[in-house]
């Protein structure tokens, strides 16, 4: 095994190292200034110094509120709000129309955009504001008083006499007798029904049907509802009336119907039919009764009545204009004519009445003869022709025989009866 090299050695041997703390040479020294004695600081500027040297400028805040957005610049305010002036002037005023809710509303508003424009006026809305408010109080207590005291008192008792002597026009009764609500062409809701031995101005005798099918008939307007209770009302009369030839000159035909509010209601789809006065007020009911007519007025008056109801069915207009119309009307008069013939013949006459009536029964058969070529025909011309003929003659063959029976000869206004006979007023 070969010897194994040891480390190397140095070619020149290391100095030994001292372990003793060198020495130091000493410092020498500092050189001593001479320095200037202090300034005093109450001494006067010298002459040849120059400007201070510039301090630190001012310490800012240490702390800086935010402006908030929308600030108005600062300032007095320069100009008056307009809700400010519209709330006292309304508030004022309140009394008037509510005016008092306005001051109020106003003001409130006004307080607002005072503060945020920076404007005047805000004892202008604080005026409007009070004064609303007093004005409600005063209100309030004015109501309560009214409602509570001898005011109201005296408006309940009013409106109780008012309902105990107004009636409803349709919820009248047939002899009621009443005052107001008579006026042609008026409007009226009620009447005051008073007795009929006092003075009045009409009197009620029957109430109609004006509604056709089944109820549920659209409104036809005023002046279809005119037509229909006219005729209605004419044919009713002779059920109350039993001579209309007898009533007195002054009275005449009238009646109420409908109009469009209460007819689209439902409720209400009659007619009334009433006597009325022309020239004031008249005392006594218009009723008629068999008491005070004898056997041969009643028979020829039950007769006439037959004919008469036929009659007040005349169609609008002319035979020209609606020949269809007039020829079934023209059937109609025909049988009516028939039927009087009929209860004439049934009668007893005596004296000059049989001799009035024997005549009358002559001219009827010609007018007969008149409305049954009057239905039968085609030509327009012949229609009206006939139909003119046969209204001619019953237009004078009933004087004789009312006369020699005892009976009034004077005629109302519209004998014949039909369309346009009757007065008529609206009722809502």
């Amino acid at each position: 095994m070969p010897p194994v090299d040891g480390p190397a050695q140095p070619d020149e041997p290391i100095p030994p190292v001292s372990l003793d703390k060198p020495a130091t040479e000493p410092t020498p020294p500092a050189p001593v200034t001479e320095t200037a004695p202090p300034a005093d600081p109450w001494a006067p500027p010298s002459a040849d110094a120059g400007p201070p040297p510039a301090g630190p400028g001012p310490y800012p805040p240490l702390f800086q509120y935010p402006q908030p957005w929308g600030q108005p610049p600062a300032g007095p305010p320069q100009t008056y709000n307009g809700l400010a002036i519209a709330a006292m002037a309304t508030g004022l005023l309140g009394g008037f129309c509510f005016l008092w809710v306005l001051g109020i509303v106003l003001g409130i508003i006004a307080l607002r955009q005072i503060k945020a424009r920076n404007e005047k006026g805000r004892g202008m809305a604080v005026t409007g504001i009070v004064a609303g408010v007093v004005w409600v109080i005063v209100l309030g207590a004015v109501m309560v008083v009214a409602l509570s005291g001898p005011f109201m008192d005296g408006y309940n008792n009013g409106r109780a006499s008012y309902r105990a002597a107004h009636t409803s026009v349709f919820d009248l009764t047939r002899g009621t007798c009443f005052k107001d609500g008579t006026a042609i062409g008026s409007t009226v809701k009620s009447v005051k029904t008073v007795p009929c031995s006092d003075p009045h101005d009409g009197e009620m005798y029957a109430r109609v049907s004006l509604s056709l099918g089944n109820g549920r008939e659209d409104f036809p307007g005023a002046a279809e509802l005119t037509r229909r209770t006219d005729r209605a009302c004419a044919k009713e009369l002779v059920k109350y009336v039993m001579d209309s030839q007898a009533l007195p000159a002054t009275v005449r035909s009238s009646f109420f119907y409908p109009d469009r509010t209460a007819w689209s209601a439902g409720s209400v789809h009659t007619g009334v039919c009433t006597l009325a006065t022309k020239d004031g007020p008249h005392s006594g009911s218009l009723q008629q009764d068999t008491s005070n007519l004898t056997s041969a007025q009643i028979v020829y008056l039950n007769a006439s009545h037959v004919l008469e109801t036929a009659l007040f069915d005349k169609p609008d207009g002319t035979a020209t204009e609606h020949p269809a119309e007039y020829r079934s009307w023209a059937r109609q008069v025909a049988a009516g004519i028939d039927g009087e013939l009929e209860q004439l013949g049934s009668g007893t006459w005596d004296g000059s009445a049989s001799k009035a009536v024997s005549v009358l029964v002559t001219d009827l058969h010609a007018d007969l003869a008149h409305w049954r070529a009057a239905a039968l025909s085609t030509d327009t011309a012949v229609l009206a022709s006939e139909v003119h003929q046969g209204l001619g003659h019953l237009a004078g063959n009933t004087s004789e025989v009312r006369s020699a029976l005892g009976l009034p000869t004077i005629t109302v206004d519209d004998p014949v009866g039909g369309s346009g006979s009757g007065d008529p007023t609206q009722v809502v």
